[in-house]
């Protein structure tokens, strides 16, 4: 129940929209361009929240059987 449940949010889910809104938060930072090992971007909640995002617009193309967020 749970996967069904979950995979039902995925398909439903505003991803592609979600993404373009949280993308440009990273514009104008300093870490963004750093040349630290490893870069500050691994440690910030905002790149782990871009990292999810991506991951969910990849779920749902694979559950669409798509590639594109058009779908």
């Amino acid at each position: 129940a749970v996967e069904i449940y979950v995979n039902d949010k995925i398909k439903a889910g505003p991803w592609a929209e979600l993404s373009a809104q949280v993308d440009p938060l990273c514009n104008g930072c300093p870490g963004f361009q750093s040349q630290e090992d490893p870069p500050p971007c691994y440690s910030c909640p905002l790149w782990a929240l871009r990292l999810d995002l991506a991951q969910l617009r990849l779920l749902r193309a694979l559950e669409l059987g798509s590639t594109s967020d058009k779908a």
